[in-house]
């Protein structure tokens, strides 16, 4: 019995049509895989830069300034973070927000007045030698030493946070609150109020 080239070709082409299509699917999840992986990695890269700009507001920026303001207040730390401003140390900047939290830089002392900041301040009413009374000594981790300022957790996904010392040097922290990363580091709280 003699088959004509039609029906000889027929399961040939459904085999390469099939080979075709599985190579597609397999290409979509190829592609689709390394995407993904590519979003998550851009993502950690953005989180990472957020976490170094934050850092550096702290020291070269707010930071810093908070220790300026100490030395020209005779040891005395400022009652509210916004007298920075007030004050001309630091004008209301992207030295106030952390890029990652999508709040907007002030414009003015009003706005920081107004929340329009990303740190946390706990220097009201400190002198630099109550915090130095309560420093044993340098520690690359800062163990002893007085909390002035921090970002908020959820700035950084709610698990990470900058914290400026009193010794001078900010440093980052994996934890939810405050508190506990004070209790992992020996950091001293003063009382907020």
């Amino acid at each position: 019995m003699k088959h004509d080239k039609g029906e000889q070709a027929a399961p040939g082409k459904r085999r390469r049509r099939l080979n075709i299509i599985v190579f597609g699917v397999i290409s979509g999840i190829i592609v689709t895989t390394v995407l993904v992986a590519g979003g998550i990695l851009l993502a950690h890269r953005r989180e990472q830069r957020h976490r170094r700009v934050c850092s550096v507001n702290l020291k070269n920026g707010v930071g810093f300034e908070l220790l300026m303001y100490s030395s020209e207040h005779g040891g005395r730390f400022p009652d509210a973070l916004w007298m920075l401003a007030e004050e001309d140390f630091l004008r209301p900047s992207k030295a106030w927000v952390c890029p990652g939290s999508g709040t907007p830089a002030p414009k003015t002392v009003q706005d920081i007045k107004n929340g329009q900041c990303d740190y946390i301040y706990l220097g009201s009413g400190l002198t630099e030698r109550d915090c130095q009374q309560w420093a044993p000594g340098m520690d690359i981790e800062g163990r002893g030493y007085t909390v002035l300022l921090y970002e908020k957790a959820s700035n950084h996904g709610g698990n990470w946070m900058n914290v400026f010392l009193s010794h001078g040097m900010p440093t980052g922290v994996e934890a939810k609150t405050i508190e506990e990363a004070a209790r992992k580091r020996g950091w001293i709280l003063p009382e907020r109020k």
